[in-house]
């Protein structure tokens, strides 16, 4: 099948429905681990990228969520001021990075976590979401 992200040399196209969530679980905190990330283009603010997590223990064990987040890693005058992407590496990092200082995502796939899964409803569908990354229980 064609990706329907290319371009069509015969100028047709199939319509294609924007998919379904995931079964939807509990909103709340729950163990994690960082499984997999990809750059993502078109973004609000420019290229973005989405990052995956698994839920280790509980009831949704095995279960993913993930989030989507612009490309940037800036460390600001405060926390508020500091890009979503920073905020996430410095959680699976335990430690502030440096200005200059290269990071590398595969690097960090499997590192131990805890994710804040909420709802986010878009088009009368709960496309769950995690909206924080937080450090893991010792």
């Amino acid at each position: 099948m064609t990706n329907p992200t290319q371009l069509q040399t015969s100028g047709e196209f199939t319509v294609t429905s924007g998919g379904t969530p995931p079964d939807p679980i509990e909103p709340g905190v729950y163990q994690a681990q960082f499984q997999s990330w990809e750059p993502k283009e078109g973004g609000k603010f420019g290229p973005c990228i989405r990052l995956e997590f698994v839920i280790t223990e509980g009831v949704y064990k095995d279960t993913t969520r993930d989030l989507l987040t612009s490309a940037k890693i800036s460390h600001g005058s405060s926390d508020d001021r500091t890009s979503k992407l920073y905020k996430i590496i410095r959680t699976l990092l335990k430690r502030d990075l440096d200005v200059g200082e290269k990071v590398n995502l595969d690097k960090l796939v499997g590192e131990k976590c805890k994710i804040f899964v909420e709802d986010n409803m878009k088009d009368e569908q709960n496309w769950q979401r995690v909206s924080q990354v937080l450090q893991a229980k010792e």
